[in-house]
């Protein structure tokens, strides 16, 4: 597939592979790229990539520490409501998030356009995912640690920074990698809530594509893979490094 890609992006059209066609191989749809939209669609997709990651561990390691350590009924209603998005597709939030920011938080919050509502659609949808992630590693660290840090007078933050925080560096790293390539790639919602200024990289593809123009459209994704490619062997790289050594 990736051949495939590269194949379309170099032709000057849509042809099966020949050797007349590979004779024509040019970098003609790269020059005539629409830069400024492939520009706009990077600095958004960078945007997310860098904000909703941070949000997502922010949100599900709160609500995996009270569901987790507290002992307040209320904890079960909080568990029920992070996990809830997943019941749901992402068309529907994206929908909901639309009508949302339209008709309800228009005169107060100006969301619709920005992108920073994808980004709050985005953060809710995988809310589930990383919450059971940070439970399941909160279990299996025990309440001693926290209650000996609070003898030492650390506040609960400085608990959770000095103490948790270091344990569950493998969980933070898996579910900050695994929301930052979900959300890079993520075309539904960015299709949905998607206009001129807030477009991402998947969403000026599917442009493209919608359009005809597949060779543009390839080009483009060629551009995205180019791009993350070093991030997953650095990401790669990161995941190694915080494994425990067995024995």
């Amino acid at each position: 597939l990736p051949i495939l890609i590269l194949y379309v992006a170099l032709t000057p059209y849509f042809a099966p592979p020949s050797l007349e066609m590979m004779r024509q191989l040019s970098l003609i749809h790269f020059y005539n790229m629409d830069w400024e939209l492939v520009r706009r669609g990077a600095l958004n997709t960078a945007k997310l990539v860098l904000v909703v990651p941070l949000l997502v561990l922010l949100f599900s390691f709160s609500i995996s520490w009270l569901v987790v350590r507290s002992r307040s009924r209320a904890r079960y209603a909080l568990e029920f409501c992070a996990f809830l998005p997943q019941a749901l597709p992402e068309v529907i939030l994206a929908i909901g998030a639309l009508l949302l920011s339209l008709f309800v938080l228009r005169g107060f919050v100006p969301l619709y356009g920005s992108v920073w509502l994808i980004a709050i659609v985005y953060v809710v949808a995988r809310l589930a995912f990383a919450t059971r992630a940070f439970n399941g590693s909160l279990l299996q660290i025990h309440r001693e640690l926290e209650e000996a840090a609070f003898v030492a007078g650390l506040s609960t933050v400085r608990t959770a920074w000095r103490v948790l925080l270091p344990l569950l560096r493998p969980t933070l790293l898996s579910v900050w990698i695994w929301t930052a390539l979900l959300v890079y790639r993520e075309l539904t919602v960015a299709v949905f809530l998607g206009v001129h200024d807030n477009i991402t990289f998947p969403a000026v593809i599917w442009s493209y594509w919608y359009s005809g123009v597949m060779n543009k459209a390839s080009a483009v994704t060629l551009l995205m893979t180019v791009v993350l490619a070093p991030l997953i062997v650095v990401f790669w790289w990161f995941g190694r490094r915080s494994q425990v050594p067995a024995g």
